[in-house]
């Protein structure tokens, strides 16, 4: 078997956090083992969303199989998509979060406005 090394442009929180989550829905489902531990299986999910590894060679990669690199993976995304926001929570924070300035209005919805008064323009 060849093996390619590559890195994974993510910080150790991100890595830390999805663990987190991980080993907690495990600790409330009672599971009582896994092939990967959470850490592992963190990487293998942000392995699969930042670099678009196929599960296939994920799961020679992490000597698993196809089928549990794929529950794995879902497993994780669900984490992470039931901490989400919805998207007018996420709007409301980024409108009290937005720097005010006097061009520019805190909703993009706003009808008139000019392209001077796009809300995080990079300038």
């Amino acid at each position: 078997m060849l093996s390619c090394p590559a890195t994974i442009p993510l910080s150790s929180r991100t890595l830390n956090h999805l663990a987190v989550r991980i080993r907690s829905h495990r600790n409330q489902r009672r599971s009582r083992w896994r092939h990967l531990e959470p850490g592992q299986q963190a990487l293998l999910t942000l392995a699969h969303l930042c670099i678009g590894d196929p599960y296939t060679r994920l799961a020679a990669g992490f000597e698993i199989g196809v089928a549990t690199a794929w529950r794995y993976v879902q497993e994780a995304i669900a984490l992470l998509s039931s901490a989400a926001d919805d998207l007018d929570t996420a709007m409301r924070r980024i409108r009290l979060l937005a720097v005010h300035d006097p061009g520019r209005h805190p909703d993009p919805d706003r009808p008139g406005r000019g392209p001077e008064a796009v809300l995080l323009r990079k300038t």
